[in-house]
């Protein structure tokens, strides 16, 4: 083989390691022991691979909040950096509690919160995986909404249901679960997972994305 063989060949066995990096990430996003997914997030939070998502206007789910909160207590899961809790109108709760498993991302949020309008009954951020028994035992209860945004995809479907009916029992009994997938048909088994869990009561498809208002099944 003559040098010039050698050369040409190079670029072909060449790996794009940010790409590989994202896709490990990812992995250990969804399947690795909560400890390691809390320092994969947290890198990602203070890398600034998330700053885009502190600002959102105008997105439907807010709509859906409003309309179903009715002006009362929502508890954000996975809430990253607050956004949710920074971008709904002034009137649209009362109360808020977020959860999230990176001490970033909750640091960043109560910073952010501190800058705002004091809700009258007050806000908590609790860093804590949502899957952990301690953390759905310190969210509290009788909440108007409980919202899985964009987060519900990193769970496997079959853990799904016990995962949305632990979290639904934390609603008044009025109360609704929302949950926003980005992409219903790469998700398909988890959104089909929480179809079968709660009873649609509301619902809005995008072009890729779903949006589902569900109450608990009787």
């Amino acid at each position: 083989m003559d040098r010039g063989t050698v050369h040409d060949l190079i670029p072909s066995l060449s790996v794009d390691w940010g790409y590989q990096g994202a896709r490990l990430r990812a992995f250990g996003k969804r399947h690795a022991p909560d400890r390691v997914r809390s320092w994969i997030w947290d890198w990602e939070y203070r890398t600034g691979k998330w700053d885009h998502i502190e600002s959102n206007e105008g997105g439907l789910v807010y709509d859906m909040i409003t309309k179903h909160s009715h002006g009362g207590g929502l508890l954000d899961l996975a809430c990253g950096s607050g956004t949710v809790r920074m971008e709904l109108p002034s009137g649209a709760l009362i109360r808020y509690v977020g959860v999230d498993i990176s001490t970033k991302a909750i640091a960043r949020a109560r910073q952010r919160a501190a800058g705002a309008v004091p809700l009258p009954e007050g806000e908590r951020f609790l860093v804590g995986s949502i899957t952990d028994p301690a953390v759905q035992r310190e969210v509290g209860d009788g909440f108007d909404v409980v919202l899985f945004n964009e987060c519900i995809y990193y769970f496997p479907p079959d853990d799904i249901p016990a995962l949305v009916r632990a979290y639904a029992q934390k609603l008044q009994p009025s109360g609704t679960v929302i949950v926003r997938i980005h992409d219903r048909m790469r998700w398909r088994e988890q959104t089909q997972a929480v179809r079968d869990t709660l009873e649609v009561v509301d619902e809005h498809n995008g072009e890729v994305s779903t949006t589902l208002v569900g109450i608990q099944s009787r």
